[in-house]
C-alpha cells in the first residue's frame, strides 16, 4: 500500500514531468523553484523506496528460512515502524540533501544543472548521501538475492525423511517471492547505474537508460502484480466491467 502510493507520486516526477520537459526542451533556469521541488521529492521517494524494498526482501527471506525471527521483527505494529522509518529517511533526504535537476541535454535528472553547457562553474555538484544510499542498496540487494536463492534451495531440497520439518511452499508464496526478486533486481540495477553516472563519464545513452530504469522501479511493480496475481487481475476486470463479459463469451 505505502510503496504503491510512493510509486504513483514518483511517476509524476520521473515519468510525467520528465516527458513534458523533454518535449518542450525545458531548462532548469526556466522554472528553477518548480524543478527544485520536484527533484527534492524524487530524491526523497527514491530513498524511501530503496529502504522499503530492502525491508520487503528481508521479510520474504525470513518468512521462508527463519519464520520465528521474521515474526519477532515484523509482527503487529513492528511493520508500521519499519515503514515510518523508511518514510522518515526519505523525508530527511528530500529536505536536507541536494536534489536532482532536469537536464534537457541528456533527458534525465542530474545533480549537476550545468552538465552539457560550454561554461562550467568551478563547483562539484554531488549528493554524498544519495551515493551511499545507492551503493548500500545495490550491495544489500545482491546479498539478499543470494540469501534468498540459498534459502529457497535449502527449503526445497530437504531429504524425504525430514520433509515434514517444513511445510511445502505454496504457489501463492512462490508468486510473492518472484515479485520480490523482480522488484529488487530492477531497484539494484537502477541504483548501480546512478552511482556510475555520478562518479565517471558515461555515454549519452546511459543517461536515458538510467531515466527509463527509474521509471521502471516505480511502474514495474504494478505490472508484475498484474502478471503474477490472478486475484488482482480478476478484481481489476470486475471493476472495469469486463470480467463477466469474458466469462459469458467463453460459455
Amino acid at each position: 500500500m505505502v510503496t504503491g502510493v510512493l510509486d504513483v507520486l514518483n511517476m509524476v516526477v520521473s515519468a510525467l514531468s520528465s516527458a513534458i520537459f523533454a518535449l518542450k526542451g525545458t531548462f532548469y533556469c526556466q522554472f528553477p523553484t518548480f524543478i527544485f521541488v520536484l527533484g527534492s521529492i524524487g530524491v526523497g521517494i527514491w530513498v524511501s523506496t530503496c529502504f522499503l524494498v530492502s525491508v520487503l526482501a528481508v521479510n520474504r527471506i525470513l518468512e521462508m528460512s527463519k519464520p520465528a525471527l521474521g515474526e519477532m521483527l515484523f509482527e503487529g505494529k513492528k511493520t508500521l515502524y519499519w515503514i515510518l522509518f523508511g518514510l522518515t529517511l526519505g523525508f530527511l533526504a528530500g529536505m536536507f540533501t541536494p536534489p536532482v535537476l532536469w537536464n534537457p541535454f541528456v533527458a534525465s535528472w542530474l545533480f549537476d544543472p550545468y552538465h552539457g553547457f560550454d561554461q562550467i562553474p568551478n563547483h562539484d555538484f554531488e549528493n554524498i548521501f544519495h551515493s551511499i544510499n545507492n551503493i548500500g542498496t545495490a550491495a544489500c540487494q545482491i546479498i539478499l538475492y543470494f540469501l534468498f536463492i540459498g534459502s529457497y534451495l535449502a527449503k526445497t531440497s530437504l531429504p524425504p525423511n525430514v520433509s515434514h520439518v517444513s511445510r511445502p511452499i505454496s504457489k501463492t508464496t512462490i508468486r510473492l517471492y518472484i515479485q520480490t526478486i523482480l522488484i529488487c533486481t530492477i531497484t539494484a540495477f537502477t541504483a548501480l547505474i546512478h552511482v556510475f553516472m555520478q562518479f565517471i563519464s558515461v555515454p549519452g545513452w546511459l543517461f536515458v537508460t538510467a531515466q527509463v530504469c527509474w521509471i521502471l522501479v516505480h511502474g514495474f511493480p504494478g505490472c508484475v502484480f498484474l502478471v503474477v496475481s490472478k486475484t488482482l487481475r480478476r478484481k481489476i476486470l470486475r471493476k472495469l466491467g469486463t470480467f463477466n463479459a469474458i466469462n459469458a463469451s467463453s460459455t
